[in-house]
């Protein structure tokens, strides 16, 4: 099985530096979070005492399984603090559920699902850009580009977002300006809509499993880059 870079429409993304998004959510309390929390990853050393918000990306992952939470089918690990009400009373999963969903579409082979996560027209503008003929063309040939790296009769069955970036990483934001720039030939207006912006590493303890078992999934190809926009109230997937 060949290591391939699988990025999702964006400009090929480089690299992935381990600094978390800055604009995550300010809460140490993560009690009323999904499922199993998973903090304990993180050490300063001695008796240094670090403020929840100070500390690094995956210093408080946790786990939304489908034991608690029905829109679930594969457990998806985060750290909450960096996904919009992830830890707030009012828990809101509108991001995890599309990073969620973009695994799900691979393993169910669901062009229309795929469609879906993505703002309206994004993806008929990309398919009419790079002369592919519709959106099943373009999912078709994602879908074989993770094949050729994961095998026959692949299912990414444990999901792990592990990393996030903002703009005020360089990386993430040439990928934002790239997929802006797309964005405003869709629609002009969408871009005075823009609320949250991020760009999500789906690898780390990413695990697949095919017809001769289940391994690591950045053992055999790059972690997925996908960026997640809140856009007049709706998540989307670019």
């Amino acid at each position: 099985m060949n290591k391939i870079v699988c990025t999702v429409l964006a400009a090929a993304v480089t690299a992935f530096l381990t600094v978390g998004c800055g604009e995550k959510e300010k809460s140490s309390d993560s009690s009323g979070s999904s499922a199993v929390n998973m903090l304990g990853g993180f050490n300063a050393g001695g008796n240094v005492n670090i403020d929840a918000e100070d500390m690094p990306y995956g210093s408080n992952m946790c786990e939304l399984s489908h034991d608690f939470d029905e829109k679930i089918t594969y457990k998806t690990c985060y750290d909450s603090r960096y996904f919009v009400n992830a830890n707030a009373d009012n828990q809101d999963f509108s991001e995890i559920y599309r990073i969620h969903d973009f695994i799900a579409s691979l393993n169910t082979k669901d062009a229309e699902l795929l469609e879906s996560l993505y703002y309206p027209g994004y993806l008929d503008y990309i398919c009419e850009k790079n002369g592919i003929s519709s959106i099943d063309e373009y999912f078709n040939n994602l879908y074989s580009a993770v094949e050729s790296s994961l095998g026959k009769n692949f299912k990414i069955n444990y999901i792990c977002a592990s990393n996030c970036l903002d703009a005020s990483d360089e990386t993430a934001a040439a990928y934002f300006n790239d997929t802006e720039e797309k964005l405003a030939l869709t629609d002009s207006s969408a871009a005075d809509k823009i609320t949250s912006r991020k760009l999500v590493e789906i690898g780390g303890d990413t695990c697949f499993s095919n017809d001769e078992g289940t391994f690591l999934l950045t053992e055999y190809m790059k972690p997925f880059i996908v960026a997640v926009y809140e856009i007049d109230g709706e998540i989307y997937l670019f």
